[in-house]
């Protein structure tokens, strides 16, 4: 919750933060601990996903995907990425062979040893653009 310190810092104060759709993953809990309330027009949660089934708007494997997401969504990625290995690969291409370095960071979590040589690289690359020195990109992102 960065965008709470920053504005902070340039003297604001938030007080309420409005999302569409609350993925009811913690994120009330951590705004509230910085006496924040957190509006929303949905939460995505078990009721949300019987209706839209019952609506036809998701099929019963998606509301079972989404569900197992919520449920827990780092061990759902790291399934998703091991069953289409070639997602990550399509991704960096579509974007032009970039990536943000909130993505490159979550796969360097998700713990995938054989790609982390390239994201490494990619986010050193991104590091670079912004104005970071390769040794200090490097060793940023060794820690994580």
């Amino acid at each position: 919750m960065e965008w709470v310190e920053a504005i902070s810092e340039a003297g604001g104060t938030v007080e309420r933060y409005l999302v569409v759709v609350d993925r009811d993953q913690g994120g009330r809990a951590a705004l509230k601990s910085k006496g924040i309330e957190l509006g929303s027009l949905l939460t995505l949660d078990e009721r949300l996903l019987e209706l839209a089934a019952e609506q036809g708007s998701i099929s019963g494997e998606a509301k079972s995907s989404i569900a197992e997401y919520l449920d827990d969504p780092e061990e759902w990625s790291r399934d998703f990425l091991r069953r289409n290995p070639s997602f990550i690969t399509e991704r960096v291409q579509s974007s032009g062979g970039r990536i943000s370095l909130s993505e490159g960071i979550d796969i360097l979590r998700l713990g995938y040893p054989e790609l982390v040589p390239e994201f490494r690289r990619l986010l050193i690359g991104r590091f670079a653009e912004i104005g970071v020195d390769p040794g200090s990109a490097t060793k940023a992102i060794e820690g994580l």
